[in-house]
């Protein structure tokens, strides 16, 4: 047992309910007063979420994730994109990407790989690093690091829990003898944790229910100033592109009929532009769409290429499989990509069951939707694409508009705060600082 010795910060705590200056519409009445406090408690917290990140006295975090921040994986993105701009010398992570092998992260390091290290050994540098809060993601692969918030704990601590998705319903449908061990860890996890962070609502509300711990929201942001301006993509062959992986429950059944419909077509109209993985079974995925017209196959693209490439797409593609154990892993999630797809500010494909929150989502945003795999329902979304350049230019500035939900300049800092603010034994409430994008408001254009 490791026994910590946690230390206040001097900052003294904030008032959220001091009085800010600042100009309140004009109302009347009991609205008027309402309006008015909650424009005060909006203009307070916003404040409260600069001052707060300007503050040198940032709280040392230890991040326990499977995932590498800023690693190929979409976790490993998302973490990168939530944590930006957290200090590298108060940042320490511990991964276990292959399920056994812990390797230490420190991020004032120019080494992104990280450090592998036993049980001891991580004890060891986390001590010396003291943190001050715990956010730990668990899953299917996180067993050597509850092994390690186990021997770390002393109950005292601050613990954030993140859960992105349901797989531990895929553990336990897919009858794996670890199924009942991980849930009752994540159980016991959510029972110590004093807060927890979903990547949707619905996953909030479901995770609440469930384990009876407050759950925030937090998903993909976009740093908007890193995005290539979008130009009019090419008339002839209309380019459709896909970044993703499709094996193992993330699209590839559906992937896969989109593929086998842009192969009907003649090069001049169309082409399905693909980038992936080429390993293990995403392997089997690509080397099949290697063999069909009109279907181009690349390597994963990170970055500005990545950035590039969405952008450049007449239209962007998103999949998911119509099984039963898919709709139950993904219902609640939000997928990682999708703020990603709508700073493009292309039209979007979206094929996937009407149960998941990413599909309903993408199609009120303006997405073609194709509810059913079916290829005669993919190959007329194609062929509407094709024809209707109106219609997808209408699409196109629906989405864009949408991209301001995501904006990280202002979700990012809201995040921090808040996350800063459990570490310090401050209470800061949703409603008060809004995380959740589907939740912020956005002003519509025409």
């Amino acid at each position: 047992m490791v026994h910590w010795r946690l230390r206040r910060l001097a900052r003294p705590a904030v008032h959220l309910a001091r009085r800010v200056t600042g100009r309140t519409p004009p109302q009347t009445g009991d609205k008027a007063n309402d309006a008015h406090m909650s424009y005060r408690a909006r203009s307070a917290t916003e404040e409260l979420a600069q001052s707060t990140l300007n503050n040198p006295e940032w709280p040392r975090l230890l991040i326990l994730d499977a995932s590498p921040m800023g690693g190929g994986s979409a976790t490993g993105q998302l973490l990168a994109s939530e944590f930006r701009g957290w200090p590298g010398s108060d940042l320490l992570q511990v991964s276990s990407s292959n399920g056994q092998q812990l390797r230490v992260h420190r991020h004032n390091s120019t080494s992104t790989q990280g450090a592998p290290a036993d049980l001891a050994d991580c004890l060891e540098q986390i001590q010396t690093f003291d943190p001050e809060v715990v956010f730990f993601r668990p899953d299917s692969r996180s067993v050597p690091l509850y092994e390690l918030w186990k021997a770390l704990d002393d109950g005292h601590i601050p613990l954030a829990l993140n859960i992105v998705d349901d797989w531990l319903l895929l553990l336990s449908e897919g009858e794996d003898p670890s199924a009942q061990s991980r849930a009752d860890e994540v159980a016991e996890l959510a029972a110590r944790a004093g807060l927890g962070w979903a990547i949707s609502g619905s996953m909030a509300q479901d995770l609440n229910d469930r384990y009876g711990l407050n759950f925030d929201v937090i998903s993909n942001t976009v740093d908007r100033g890193t995005w290539p301006t979008t130009t009019a993509p090419k008339e002839q062959p209309l380019v459709f592109n896909y970044a993703g992986w499709p094996a193992n429950h993330k699209g590839g059944a559906s992937l896969n009929q989109l593929a086998l419909v842009a192969n009907q077509f003649r090069s001049r109209q169309m082409r399905l532009n693909i980038k992936m993985p080429d390993n293990g079974d995403n392997a089997i995925y690509a080397n099949a769409y290697r063999k069909l017209s009109n279907v181009k196959v690349g390597p994963w693209l990170f970055g500005n290429e990545y950035r590039q490439f969405l952008s450049d797409s007449g239209v962007n593609v998103l999949t998911f499989n119509f099984d039963d154990s898919t709709i139950g892993y993904l219902r609640h999630s939000f997928a990682n990509r999708i703020p990603d797809l709508m700073m493009a500010g292309r039209p979007i494909l979206v094929v996937g069951p009407r149960e998941l929150l990413s599909v309903r989502y993408l199609a009120s945003a303006g997405a073609i939707h194709v509810p059913e795999l079916e290829l005669e329902q993919i190959d007329a979304a194609v062929r509407h694409l094709l024809d209707d350049k109106q219609a997808r230019d209408v699409m196109a500035a629906k989405i864009a508009n949408e991209s301001l939900r995501f904006d990280a300049a202002v979700i990012r800092p809201r995040f921090q705060t808040k996350l800063m603010a459990f570490a310090r034994g401050q209470q800061i409430s949703d409603a008060e600082l809004i995380t959740d994008p589907l939740r912020i408001d956005i002003v519509n254009t025409p």
